[in-house]
């Protein structure tokens, strides 16, 4: 892996984090069917073309090699101890480099520096090696949380995960 690695806090508007969160949606929509996709997670808060309510409270994380947008990341909060991790993404040909090891890593550093106890995270079941980095990383499978419930078509198409922190 390139020695120029920057793993980077930035803005909820930061033009890296825009075009890395577009490159995601792209794949996931070759993945899922259109009810599963959840469009940079608007329905949950997460429009960034907007600005999130409570902005200040969460994390974006851009990863760079040799000044490139690369990869990415965020927590957002649920409750005064816990967080969901949102849009963990690397571009296919940095994969199995170790890049999001290290994305997961400071997204969980800058979820304890936030007082968070528990991070919990949804994935898809087409998606097995992001399941095995959360698997290896200590998160153990668990219900459907939160707003999800509201949306019946996750029944077969998402993963659920939390890890205590």
């Amino acid at each position: 892996m390139d020695s120029k690695i920057l793993i980077k806090k930035v803005s909820y508007n930061n033009k890296d984090l825009k075009a890395l969160f577009d490159k995601l949606d792209l794949e996931l929509a070759g993945l899922y069917p259109e009810e599963a996709a959840f469009g940079g997670g608007v329905i949950f808060g997460l429009d960034i073309k907007r600005k999130p309510r409570n902005a200040d409270k969460f994390s974006f994380i851009i990863a760079y090699i040799s000044g490139k947008a690369v990869g990415c990341g965020c927590i957002k909060p649920l409750s005064k101890y816990g967080c969901e991790l949102k849009r963990m993404f690397v571009e296919k040909s940095y994969r199995r480099k170790g890049l999001a090891e290290k994305i997961l890593k400071r997204l969980e550093s800058e979820a304890r520096k936030r007082g968070y106890r528990k991070i919990l995270l949804e994935t898809g079941p087409r998606q097995p090696e992001a399941i095995a980095l959360y698997e290896k990383f200590g998160f153990k499978e668990r219900g459907i949380f939160g707003k999800y419930k509201l949306i019946d078509e996750l029944a077969d198409l998402s993963v659920f995960f939390e890890k205590e922190i």
